[in-house]
């Protein structure tokens, strides 16, 4: 325990209780420095100290204002999520991934600060930020390989404990598809068709395939089937789906995680648009007429 004092002030004495009007005290003594060290041990629980000053003629000064301090158990603060070694998939549509974080709580007065670095050193920050919460959300996180560890502080800035490091990694996108057929624009003449082929480019790196087709109505997209498949092309076998007008499908590129469902990696979504015929369309008859009828 330490505290600023007066030149005039022979002798300090600090005591320390159970609650704040010091009606149950636990320790008491004198010294006449400036700081004190407790070398008995006390229970856990919440405890409050004060200081009284003692003057050069025996008077003594009125007490400090009190303060408040708590003993613990060697706590340690335990990452949750992301777990260790974890490798996380970027989003659909973005170049910056959204990463929850979580940590365990304590009951003690302070706040946590999550640090993200690129080094295990921690040399090089990527992201710090300050909490009272045991979670939260960071929005800016690219593509790589990343560190992380949790801090906790009370409410005068002194480091109490420390998480282990965690390390995690944001899965970079897989290429855009490459469209074979149907191509973009495309019209495809369903008379002689039993089934209607869909193709496209194997992409690297990629497991899984995500086929999606729709159909135009006005100005309304109308949802037809979704198909996965490890392979780099799909058919349509029920002709029921396929009607003369307009369509669009769409594909996505997946690798997943080995013996598990979990996406690792997406690509970019692609999207054609086509149109469906049945055979040459007739031409209108056209009746020509004399511009001067006889009639006998």
């Amino acid at each position: 325990f330490s505290w600023k004092q007066d030149n005039e002030i022979e002798g300090t004495s600090l005591y320390i209780a159970r609650d704040k009007d010091f009606q149950q005290p636990v320790y008491n003594n004198d010294t006449s420095n400036n700081f004190l060290q407790l070398e008995r041990a006390i229970p856990e629980g919440t405890y409050y100290w004060r200081v009284q000053g003692t003057l050069k003629d025996g008077e003594k000064t009125e007490y400090s204002l009190s303060r408040s301090f708590q003993i613990t158990k060697d706590m340690k603060i335990t990452l949750i999520k992301p777990a260790d070694n974890e490798q996380i998939p970027m989003g659909d549509h973005d170049t910056l991934s959204s990463v929850i974080f979580s940590w365990s709580r304590t009951d003690m007065e302070g706040s946590y600060y999550l640090e993200i670095a690129q080094s295990r050193s921690f040399d090089d920050i990527y992201y710090n930020g300050q909490f009272n919460d045991f979670y939260t959300t960071v929005d800016t996180i690219k593509a790589g390989t990343y560190f992380w560890r949790v801090k906790f502080q009370d409410k005068d800035d002194k480091e109490l404990m420390k998480s282990t490091i965690n390390t995690f990694r944001i899965m970079g996108r897989l290429q855009e598809p490459v469209i074979i057929y149907p191509g973009n624009n495309t019209t495809v003449d369903m008379v002689k068709k039993s089934s209607l082929q869909f193709s496209w480019k194997p992409i690297q790196g990629a497991t899984h395939y995500k086929f999606s087709l729709y159909q135009k109505k006005a100005s309304t997209l109308l949802w037809i089937t979704d198909i996965e498949t490890q392979k780099t092309t799909c058919a349509i076998n029920d002709l029921k789906k396929l009607d003369v007008g307009s369509f669009s499908w769409t594909l996505q590129g997946y690798k997943k995680e080995a013996n598990s469902n979990k996406v690792l990696q997406r690509s970019p979504v692609r999207k054609n648009s086509f149109s469906i015929k049945l055979g040459r369309t007739e031409q209108k008859i056209k009746i020509n007429i004399p511009d001067v009828i006889y009639v006998e």
